[in-house]
Parts: structure tokens; C-alpha cells; sequence
């Protein structure tokens, strides 16, 4: 495996990690939503490393940034736009979800309680119970 081959992996990885979408991608970093969404779909099969490269630096940054703002917004929320209210909680759900050693039920609730889709989080589950059948 060559370089390109390992950042396309990354590249790959990172956006169904943090489920983005080539459009988010493409606003972010000027690349074509189009020639994203190839990437994704594994119709580009060797895509330029400089392009890959702008795509783990773009998510590395925004996911820094999204951290950052998690962290440091312990001011009132209430004192937001609503529009960069509902992006914090969703960031913060979003962390919440991926780590490992959270309460489920007690996210499921929160979730259910903003009605925001569990999806995600149910995915997720339903992976945890294959990989403990297969163990098992």
C-alpha cells in the first residue's frame, strides 16, 4: 500500500467517522462536491494526494475547532443565535455518541427528549451487538 492508497484509507475513515457529507467537505475546502462524492463512492480510485491531503487537514481542523468551541463555550448558551445553539448541542451529542464509555440509555434519552434522530446511535448499537455474537 503507497502513501495515497493510506490517505485515501484515512480519508475514507475520518468522513464516516464524523459522518460528513462531500457537500460539507466541499464548502470547507473548495474541492468539487462532485469529485467528493467520487472519492467516497470509490469511483476515483487514485486520487490526487494534495486533494486527499486538503481533506484530512480540512476535517482535522473542523473537528479541533467543533472541540474547541464544545470546551471553551461554557458561557450561556442561551446567549448564542439559535442557529450556533443547535450546532453546539448537536456537536456535543455527536462527541458524546463516539465515546466509548458513556451511558447509552442516558444519551438515548436526551436525544429522544430533543427529537433528533437516533439513527446514529442505533447503528452503533447494532454493531456492538454483532461484534459481541461473533465473539461469542
Amino acid at each position: 500500500m503507497d502513501k495515497r492508497d493510506e490517505l485515501l484509507a484515512e480519508v475514507l475513515n475520518l468522513i464516516e467517522k464524523n459522518s460528513l457529507t462531500a457537500y460539507e467537505i466541499s464548502k470547507g475546502t473548495g474541492i468539487s462536491d462532485v469529485g467528493i462524492q467520487k472519492i467516497i463512492n470509490g469511483e476515483s480510485k487514485r486520487p490526487l494526494e494534495r486533494t486527499l491531503i486538503s481533506i484530512i487537514s480540512y476535517i482535522s481542523n473542523r473537528n479541533q475547532l467543533v472541540h474547541e468551541r464544545v470546551e471553551n463555550n461554557e458561557r450561556n448558551i442561551k446567549d448564542l443565535p439559535h442557529g450556533e445553539q443547535m450546532e453546539l448541542l448537536n456537536a456535543k451529542l455527536e462527541y458524546l455518541i463516539k465515546s466509548e464509555d458513556l451511558n447509552r440509555v442516558f444519551i438515548k434519552t436526551v436525544m429522544a427528549h430533543m427529537n433528533l434522530k437516533l439513527d446514529m446511535f442505533e447503528s452503533k448499537e447494532n454493531e456492538l451487538e454483532q461484534m459481541k455474537k461473533t465473539v461469542n
